[in-house]
């Protein structure tokens, strides 16, 4: 149940989440700062030299395939089905089946089959599954293993930022500027919001 106190503490919550965020940052901010104004260009050449090629250490065996889900794509229906299916009339769909507004159609014994649903019936049978067939779609997944270390992320980082001239000044002035406009911003917002609950 909602009350007065729920409200401010979550409002109460949303302030602490914004100033860890920001202090957070503010700190990365100064890390890296700090980084590059120390890494002379001897020191660059020996970050590249030890980091190397990023694909080294990468190992991945069949044991580390998943099979995330299968999701059915289209099938083989009998005329009665597919007017159930879309809620029309076992007439309608023998109409459209002479008029070739199904695609492919299949008969078989008397009965007529067609491909459900209606986005995937084409006029090349090739193009379809065999007959009482379905076809799906697969998600698959596959778990890759890379042993890296903390510090050749952090080199890696560096090398990147050593490559914009103005990552100096943006990191000194702008980049803190923004911080602070959009923690601002985020605060007022989740003050609006608390305003807005207290009052109704």
């Amino acid at each position: 149940m909602r009350s007065i106190t729920s409200d401010y503490n979550k409002f109460r919550d949303e302030l602490e989440n914004i100033e860890n965020f920001h202090s957070t940052t503010h700190l990365s901010y100064c890390l890296a700062h700090k980084m590059l104004i120390d890494s002379s260009e001897e020191e660059i050449i020996t970050m590249k030299q030890q980091i190397g090629s990023p694909n080294e250490k990468i190992s991945y065996s069949v044991a580390d395939g998943n099979v995330k889900g299968a999701e059915l794509v289209c099938e083989w229906v009998t005329d009665e089905e597919y007017a159930k299916r879309y809620k029309i009339s076992l007439e309608m769909v023998k109409e459209k089946a002479e008029n070739k507004e199904l695609g492919y159609v299949i008969y078989d014994n008397g009965i007529l089959y067609v491909i459900w649903p209606k986005e995937e019936q084409k006029t090349d049978a090739k193009a379809l599954p065999g007959f009482n067939r379905k076809e799906f779609r697969v998600s698959f997944s596959r778990t890759i293993t890379r042993q890296i270390t903390l510090v050749e992320n952090v080199q890696s980082e560096i090398l990147s930022l050593m490559n914009n001239p103005e990552t100096k000044e943006i990191l000194n002035g702008n980049a803190v500027f923004v911080l602070n406009e959009n923690c601002l911003l985020s605060i007022w917002s989740a003050f609006e919001f608390y305003i807005k609950n207290v009052k109704m």
